[in-house]
């Protein structure tokens, strides 16, 4: 049994070794990925669609005895070959054990949460305390005016990613809840580069200001007539 992440989302896959090398599509993002081939044995040269057979399904057993035909049009996953998906297993949708009241906020009360809350808050916290170490050390020793200079750009710059990165997590964490998560998710195979991290930034901020614009036009125009 090939186990796998997707590289696109995470998702988990479990299908045969007989499928190693193969291209699929996730169950979860839908996109095209590529089995990989256990033990360097040969890939095999058919292409078989993940299909997703239930709701919150994510690991899957693709049954190699039948012949899947190795053509499929574009549009026509959605009922390719059904007979030959089976959902093996299926990660079922956790169940609060507190009262939701309290289990929200118990909601980065993980390893993943943890992490990322020691590294958007502890790294700033870190710089802050040395920017004042060093501002106390350039009063006896001035020269180290320029040890506080570098410690400042690298604050401004690394907090402008760690913003970034802030927002594009907050961002990830209401997606998976809407798959029924109630931890912080591992964004380990998902997290994005910095250009790519700008972009979603940059997407999630102007989403943002269209949303509250027309409200904001609203205000300011029956604020000028009252």
């Amino acid at each position: 049994m090939i186990r796998f992440r997707c590289k696109n989302c995470g998702q988990k896959i479990c299908v045969e070794d007989d499928f190693a090398g193969n291209k699929g599509r996730c169950p979860h993002c839908k996109q095209i990925i590529s089995i990989s081939c256990p033990d360097n044995k040969s890939a095999v040269q058919s292409e078989v669609v993940l299909q997703n057979s239930g709701s919150g399904a994510s690991v899957f057993d693709i049954s190699p005895k039948t012949e899947v035909p190795t053509d499929y049009s574009a549009g026509s996953e959605n009922h390719l070959y059904p007979d030959h998906i089976n959902a093996a297993e299926q990660d079922k949708a956790p169940e609060r054990k507190y009262p939701w009241l309290i289990d929200v906020f118990l909601y980065p009360a993980n390893k993943s949460g943890l992490t990322i809350l020691g590294i958007i808050v502890g790294i700033p916290l870190l710089l802050r305390i040395l920017s004042k170490f060093l501002f106390l050390f350039t009063t006896v020793f001035p020269p180290g005016l320029v040890f506080l200079t570098l410690v400042f750009v690298v604050r401004i710059l690394l907090g402008g990613i760690l913003s970034m990165y802030a927002c594009w997590y907050f961002c990830r964490c209401i997606y998976e809840s809407g798959f029924g998560a109630i931890r912080a998710p591992e964004t380990v195979a998902v997290t994005p580069g910095l250009a790519e991290l700008f972009r979603k930034f940059f997407m999630t901020i102007s989403c943002c200001a269209m949303a509250f614009l027309p409200a904001c036009i609203y205000y300011i125009i029956t604020r000028q007539f009252n």
